[in-house]
């Protein structure tokens, strides 16, 4: 999990990638609604792996599409 963690710090993943994929990983904010108690669970799960809950939602929205 560490070795995710680095690689995800700004400036790192940069130095994998070529220039021209540069501007497809630009973040963008979105508003998202969802219930306490979904929201409570999801957190539960993200400190069970010791990552941030947003950064959860986004792995799992990531394989989910991906």
């Amino acid at each position: 999990m560490a070795n995710r963690r680095f690689f995800f710090c700004p400036g790192v993943a940069s130095a994998y990638l070529p220039p021209s994929t540069a501007d497809y990983f630009q973040p963008t904010a979105i508003s998202l609604r969802l219930p306490v108690n979904l929201l409570e669970q999801i957190k539960i799960a993200a400190n069970r792996r010791d990552v941030p809950y947003r950064s959860l939602i986004k792995m799992w929205l990531a394989e989910k599409v991906g």
